[in-house]
């Protein structure tokens, strides 16, 4: 028996919708696709490093290359969330998977930082930063001071560093904290 030519037309048109749902990036009904996952993958100083160097650089680094002015969004603070910004310049890699933030001066000696690296960080292709994920590395998001108190041990001097009154409202509510101490 033949196959009349609208029937083709037809089989060829649904083929192609299925090879285009398989290969788009949407996920196929009924199958399971892994959305890709924009990570902080290192963080230099780690969180709750004591003796840090004074004038050693900072350093983040991402699963994927990030998008331009997201250094913006990353912001060094004398003591508490709630002191100073560090002034200084953030560069990115070539390939813009790491920031590297050196201050304009030296940190101070024996004093506390919170690394902040607030939500709304995106790669290139637009897909947010999972910060939840930066838990791995020993950082705390600041919109949860009581469990940033816990993982760090109530009353330590770290955990005070990051418990500055604006890390629960105020412009520092949300994102995630990494602290360290130089030496």
């Amino acid at each position: 028996m033949r196959t009349k030519p609208s029937r083709l037309l037809a089989r060829a048109v649904v083929g192609t919708l299925l090879l285009a749902g398989c290969t788009s990036g949407s996920e196929p009904v009924g199958m399971s696709a892994e959305r890709t996952v924009v990570t902080l993958t290192e963080v230099s100083p780690a969180n709750g490093a004591l003796g840090v160097d004074p004038t050693a650089p900072v350093l983040l680094r991402f699963s994927h290359p990030m998008m331009v002015g997201m250094q913006r969004l990353i912001l060094l603070h004398e003591g508490t969330i709630s002191g100073g910004v560090v002034d200084g310049v953030g560069t990115w890699s070539a390939d813009r998977t790491t920031l590297t933030f050196l201050a304009a001066l030296p940190l101070r000696d024996r004093t506390n930082y919170v690394l902040h690296v607030a939500p709304g960080m995106m790669d290139v292709s637009g897909r947010p930063l999972e910060l939840a994920r930066a838990m791995s590395l020993g950082g705390m998001m600041a919109d949860s001071a009581p469990s940033a108190r816990a993982m760090m041990g109530n009353g330590s001097m770290m955990a005070g560093a990051m418990m500055g009154r604006a890390s629960r409202t105020g412009p520092h509510s949300a994102g995630m904290l990494f602290a360290f101490t130089t030496r």
